[in-house]
């Protein structure tokens, strides 16, 4: 579960840095399609905030008394 939650936690890092990322030099033109701009990219981060969420209501995440 902590790799899952690590993971979830880089991509949320990676999705909030990639405008930057994308302007600078530090990323290969292969991947400058990806958006960092306009309703694709906040798609993006609805995206990522669902699939943190749906993995924070699985069944075993939920401990009810």
């Amino acid at each position: 579960m902590k790799i899952i939650i690590s993971l979830i936690g880089l991509l949320m890092i990676l999705i909030g840095a990639w405008p930057v990322l994308k302007e600078s030099t530090l990323i290969s033109e292969g991947l400058k399609f990806i958006p960092s701009t306009g309703m694709a990219y906040q798609g993006i981060i609805v995206a990522a905030g669902l699939l943190a969420l749906l993995y924070g209501m699985r069944k075993e995440n939920v401990k009810v008394k």
